[in-house]
């Protein structure tokens, strides 16, 4: 079987599933009067449960309820179907278009899919209060079984996406313009393919830095993922564990300025909060082009395999130390590339920094420098650390 026969397999099965622990089947269709606001009659849809489906081209405008930080909230065994139609959340808002329940109030076998939800980002308040926290556009904090599928956010707010829960589904989402944050997903055994998310800005150096997709995932199958001018990267963190990736294209942008952040990294953690070791990620192929910075950065991870790299015109700030380096390694160990390969860099293609092991690569490929100066590789840890196949 296929991968995308499988991953489209299994939603087809989560979303079965959803219908036959809900017996009420319920099945609404709205849209006959356009309102100022439809928040009323879509929450009461979803009250529910079951099948709430939208009418098609039509445009809802939702806002939160007097004492409430959320415009909509949508219970366990339902499926929301758009069917075209638009979710889109009232201008000077600090609140969520959908939530599913309370970190302490589980959710599950929730869909949403087929559709646009547009955040009014650019027109929701400017600064990050801590009084309120987070208000990502779509908001999951504890939701199994969640299902996103087909689904384009335009304008989001904190994050388009924000979930925590297992036994998740996305699949062909568009995230275009985020203010804060793209996609945010942690969890077990998640199913990810077809997501494209580009022009997110930075909006707070804690919560919301400009990451386009960021996961802490384990046992989980990504398919192709595309990000395109962010602000800080595309992130696998915190004890990432036995996880595949067909594809990564990270390309940098105008909104990748704050400090040149880098565009891809696989990082682990290793402070105040504690351990927790990236391991077991295998990527299929990983193209990071454009940044200002580092094009890959490992740290605080162990057995991660990248079949195909292919770095292209980073490091273009001009750091003369490691952080102006293609692929940087730090705090890491048995990492392998089948072919590593760099070009049009400025100062260094591959620098291995402290505490690394057992660092391997096939076949390489470092040139066009940009700067007479430039040195291809840097190893700052032990001389056996990196083990080279052949150079072209």
């Amino acid at each position: 079987m296929k991968r995308r026969q499988f991953i489209t397999g299994a939603i087809a099965a989560i979303v079965g599933s959803l219908f036959k622990l809900n017996g009420k089947g319920i099945f609404s269709t709205f849209g006959q009067e356009l309102s100022v606001d439809d928040t009323p009659q879509l929450q009461a849809a979803l009250n529910r449960g079951g099948r709430v489906t939208l009418e098609a081209g039509r445009r809802y405008r939702v806002s939160a309820p007097v004492g409430a930080r959320y415009a909509l909230l949508i219970p366990s065994d339902t499926f929301l179907d758009l069917a075209g139609a638009t979710v889109e959340l009232a201008p000077n808002q600090r609140y969520c278009n959908l939530i599913s329940s309370s970190w302490d109030q589980p959710s599950q076998n929730i869909c949403i899919a087929n559709g646009e939800i547009i955040g009014n980002g650019t027109l929701q308040p400017s600064a990050f209060d801590n009084s309120y926290g987070i208000s990502p556009t779509l908001y999951f904090p504890n939701s199994n079984g969640l299902v996103l599928r087909d689904l384009r956010i335009r304008d989001a707010y904190m994050y388009a996406i924000y979930a925590k829960g297992n036994d998740g589904t996305l699949d062909t989402a568009l995230v275009d313009g985020a203010i804060g944050g793209g996609i945010w997903l942690w969890g077990d055994r998640w199913k990810i393919d077809r997501v494209n998310v580009r022009n997110v800005t930075y909006l707070d150096p804690v919560n919301c830095t400009g990451n386009p997709f960021i996961v802490s995932l384990r046992d989980s199958i990504l398919g192709d993922i595309r990000c395109e001018n962010y602000g800080y990267g595309v992130k696998f963190q915190d004890g990432c564990e036995n996880v595949t990736v067909n594809s990564i294209l990270a390309i940098g942008g105008p909104n990748h300025d704050r400090s040149g952040d880098f565009l891809v990294k696989i990082q682990g953690m290793n402070d105040s909060r504690g351990q927790r070791i990236n391991r077991g990620i295998r990527i299929r192929s990983l193209v990071a082009r454009n940044g200002k910075r580092v094009g890959l950065y490992i740290y605080y991870s162990t057995d991660i395999a990248i079949a195909s790299y292919l770095g292209e015109n980073n490091d273009r700030l001009s750091q003369d130390d490691m952080t102006g380096a293609d692929v940087l390694i730090t705090d890491a160990d048995h990492i392998h590339f089948n072919n590593l390969h760099i070009k049009e860099y400025n100062q260094y293609g591959l620098w291995l920094n402290d505490h690394v092991d057992q660092v391997s690569v096939d076949t390489v490929k470092i040139e066009n420098p940009r700067s007479s100066n430039a040195t291809p590789i840097v190893n700052r840890s032990s001389p056996g650390a990196l083990v080279m196949g052949t150079n072209p």
